[in-house]
């Protein structure tokens, strides 16, 4: 892999300008519209992503505070980078590595991990909404301290998946974890509790604070 320090330029000018275009759409058609509205994030991004045709490692950038929008990465790895604050929405980074950055206090709207390497990184105060335990991402010594994880009880609907490794030597202090229920769900309490026992060791499971939202106080099998 080769570092292009002008990659990570070109990426923060399009968040700039998916911040400038992010802010008028709010208050044209409100928060909840402006945020699922793919249109002009997506092309910004194609455009830029379509002159990357090999692997590229960013190292050390600063990408603190900025809005990533509606977009799908591959081939752009992450080391030691600096994401403190940002807000992810609809932004995917799949099949690469990340790994020694800090995420802390990002907020996501989806989670933003598919098969990435965030070994050493700071997820401290995050807020990670609809977030998978089981996309074979590596979370080895992750700090999660006092971050908010919001799942749905379908992820846990995968059987025999030993995905321990992947949080292996974590810090979960103060984290919380709230499966929402949803439509249609027959997967009682009691096994979505069974598969978090393949995801984390007894000690993590014992910090962590596991909420369920939406399941009957009374629901057969819980």
């Amino acid at each position: 892999m080769i570092a292009e320090i002008h990659y990570g330029n070109e990426i923060k000018e399009i968040c700039k300008r998916s911040e400038v275009q992010l802010m008028k759409r709010i208050k044209e058609v409100g928060i909840d519209t402006a945020l699922t509205e793919a249109t002009p994030y997506q092309s910004m991004w194609d455009k830029f992503l379509n002159k990357i045709t090999d692997p590229v490692e960013i190292k050390n950038e600063n990408f603190s505070g900025f809005p990533f929008m509606q977009a799908r990465i591959n081939n752009i790895s992450f080391i030691n980078c600096d994401f403190a604050e940002s807000r992810w929405v609809f932004f995917f980074i799949n099949n690469t590595d990340c790994s020694n950055s800090n995420f802390s206090n990002i907020r996501t709207l989806v989670s933003p991990f598919n098969n990435v390497n965030c070994s050493n990184c700071n997820f401290e105060n995050a807020e990670l909404t609809f977030f998978d335990l089981f996309k074979e991402n590596i979370f080895l010594n992750a700090d999660f301290t006092n971050a908010k994880i919001e799942s749905s009880h379908s992820f846990f609907e995968k059987e025999d998946l030993d995905t321990r490794g992947n949080f292996e030597n974590a810090i979960m202090e103060g984290c919380s974890l709230t499966v929402k229920k949803e439509k249609n769900c027959r997967l009682p309490k009691r096994k979505i509790k069974s598969r978090l026992r393949l995801v984390f060791s007894s000690s993590q499971l014992k910090s962590i604070d596991l909420r369920f939202e939406g399941f009957s106080l009374f629901s057969v099998g819980e």
